[in-house]
């Protein structure tokens, strides 16, 4: 859209004195108007012409009268408060001639084209309104084919958008019905195994099995507290591949911790006690 403007505003700057130039954009039907493109060698500031604004906050301006009355303006200050309907008032820098031509579709207003002179010497004629009312008429199709052709791209870009975050939000529920379905799988086999009629030691290799469905288990153990609460057992110790059968004392590792808190604990050894990373579970 930027080089679309400033390529009106090259055209317009051929066929007349076009220095300072401006377009706006109207909707009758919101009364809202949209300074779509600004340039004035005097007004450093000018309007936002990133959003949108109500018309009726510049009531009685130049732009107002031209976009309210649909008729062109141009000449003096002076000569430009006998065409207009009521007050006027002279927002931005005063200048020496002011020439406004409306844009209409099916006789409504739809947008304005405005130059504007700052010098004595030069003025606007009548054929310089001609010509503006001309382009005028031909630059509102363009921009409205741009406008669309914007809106249609920014709604597809958000369509998209929402599209991915509900496939991100389909996955992630496939993946969740996945591991709950791998979990209930697991969970009944655990419970064949209880009532199965296989040694113990089938018993816990098949459990570390089953449980390495689940998640990375390839370092696994089964920790049993003896009856007399002194000793814990290891019946089922696998570390790198390579079974173990341990017993030790109790102790303060983080197996001990676990049977005390009687709460499942994750994290890393030494984040959880340095003095901890000796122990083997």
């Amino acid at each position: 859209m930027p080089e679309l403007l400033r390529g009106i505003h090259e055209i317009v700057s051929t066929l007349m004195y076009g220095e300072n130039f401006f377009i706006v954009r109207y909707d009758p039907e919101r009364g809202m108007m949209h300074f779509l493109y600004y340039a004035d060698v005097e007004d450093k500031q000018g309007p936002d012409i990133t959003k949108e604004e109500p018309l009726e906050g510049r009531r009685h301006t130049l732009t107002w009268h031209l976009l309210t009355s649909g008729k062109p303006l141009m000449g003096s200050n002076e000569q430009l408060l006998e065409q207009v309907n009521g007050p006027l008032i002279i927002s931005g820098p005063n200048s020496d001639d002011w020439l406004g031509v409306p844009m209409q579709r099916n006789g409504l207003v739809h947008g304005a084209l405005v130059v504007q002179s700052y010098h004595e010497g030069i003025v606007y004629s009548r054929e310089d309104r001609a010509l503006l009312e001309f382009v005028g008429s031909h630059i509102l199709t363009a921009l409205e084919r741009k406008l669309s052709k914007d809106d249609l791209e920014q709604r597809v870009r958000q369509r998209t958008q929402e599209l991915a975050e509900a496939n991100r939000g389909l996955q992630q529920e496939v993946l969740e019905r996945q591991r709950a379905e791998q979990l209930q799988a697991a969970l009944f086999q655990l419970a064949q195994l209880a009532t199965a009629d296989i040694s113990e030691d089938t018993f816990y290799e098949r459990v570390h099995r089953v449980v390495g469905k689940l998640l990375n288990a390839e370092n696994f153990y089964i920790a049993l507290l003896s009856d007399d609460r002194l000793t814990l057992d290891f019946p089922y110790y696998v570390d790198a591949g390579e079974r173990r059968t341990l017993s030790r004392p109790l102790g303060r590792g983080l197996s001990e911790y676990v049977l005390r808190k009687a709460t499942p604990f994750l994290g890393r050894i030494v984040e959880f006690h340095p003095k901890l990373s000796h122990f083997a579970g």
